[in-house]
C-alpha cells in the first residue's frame, strides 16, 4: 500500500511507521489467498532475488506501539480516504479497519477514476499499488518507484505513487547503480542497505510478495528459475 509522503497525515514518517506497526501481514495474506497465495513482508525487494537481505523493524501488529507515534504526530482524528478498485477492496477493508483503530476517519471506496492515482492533482492519501521487475534487478524495484525520478507531475510518467524524494538515499542508489557493473557482490550489498533504509523510512506498507508453484515430473531435466521470469522452458529436457 503506497502512503503520499506529501499529503497529511503521511507526511510525518511517525504516521507512516505506525500504519507499518500496526498491520498483521498474515491477516492479510489471509484475506489474500493463505500461505500456499503469499508470504508476507515488511520489504519491498522480493526473496530470492539480487539484494535481498531480511529486514523487518515493524513486526506485529504492535498496536499499542503505532497509537503511541500517532498521539505523538498530532494527527489523531484526521480524514483518510483510501483508493481502491474492486481487486483490492477486501484487503483495503482491512487497512481502513487498522487506521480507525489507529484514531483517523478513515473511508475506502472503489473509484472508476482509480488510474488518477498517477496525477499528483488528485492528492490521494493512500491506496494499493504492485510491483514485478522487468529483469531481476534491486533497481528496477526502488529506482524505478522510490527515486526522486521516478516522480513526475505529469501523470503520464509518475511512477512514484508516494511521491517520495530523499536526496541522501538517490545519492545511494547511484553509487550502487555504478558499483552494478564492476562489482555485482558488492552493488548487491548496497541495494541491500537502501532497501532497508526505505523500509525506514516507509513511504509503502509492504504487505505479501505473490507466490508460485510449479510441479515437475520425474522425467524433466536442467530444471532452472530465475527470479524475474520464473521457470526457463527452453533450458529443460523431457525423457
Amino acid at each position: 500500500m503506497f502512503l503520499n509522503t506529501r499529503i497529511p497525515p503521511f507526511d510525518d514518517v511517525r504516521v507512516r511507521r505506525a500504519l507499518n506497526l500496526a498491520v498483521d501481514r498474515h491477516a492479510v495474506v489471509r484475506i489474500v489467498g493463505g500461505s500456499a497465495a503469499a508470504g508476507p513482508t515488511c520489504q519491498i525487494l522480493p526473496p530470492n532475488f539480487p539484494g535481498y537481505v531480511p529486514y523487518c523493524p515493524y513486526g506485529g501488529p504492535r498496536l499499542a506501539e503505532a497509537r503511541r507515534l500517532v498521539r505523538a504526530s498530532g494527527t489523531r482524528g484526521m480524514r483518510v480516504k483510501l483508493w481502491t478498485v474492486s481487486t483490492f477492496l477486501p484487503m483495503m477493508r482491512y487497512a481502513e479497519s487498522v487506521l480507525t483503530a489507529l484514531g483517523y476517519r478513515a473511508t475506502v471506496t472503489p473509484r472508476r477514476d482509480f488510474g488518477r492515482i498517477y496525477d499528483p492533482r488528485a492528492h490521494v492519501q493512500a491506496g494499493p499499488t504492485y510491483w514485478a521487475a522487468d529483469y531481476a534487478a534491486p533497481s528496477d524495484f526502488l529506482a524505478k518507484n522510490l527515486s526522486c525520478a521516478a516522480f513526475s507531475r505529469d501523470p503520464a510518467r509518475n511512477n512514484n505513487l508516494s511521491e517520495f524524494c530523499s536526496r541522501r538515499i538517490d545519492a545511494r542508489m547511484r553509487r550502487a547503480s555504478r558499483a552494478q557493473a564492476t562489482d555485482p557482490a558488492r552493488a548487491n550489498r548496497m541495494w541491500a542497505a537502501v532497501d532497508h533504509e526505505l523500509v525506514d523510512a516507509a513511504p509503502w506498507v509492504p504487505l505479501y510478495n505473490l507466490r508460485g508453484l510449479e510441479l515437475l515430473s520425474k522425467r524433466v531435466g536442467n530444471y532452472q528459475f530465475n527470479p524475474a521470469y520464473g521457470s526457463l522452458i527452453d533450458q529443460l529436457w523431457v525423457r
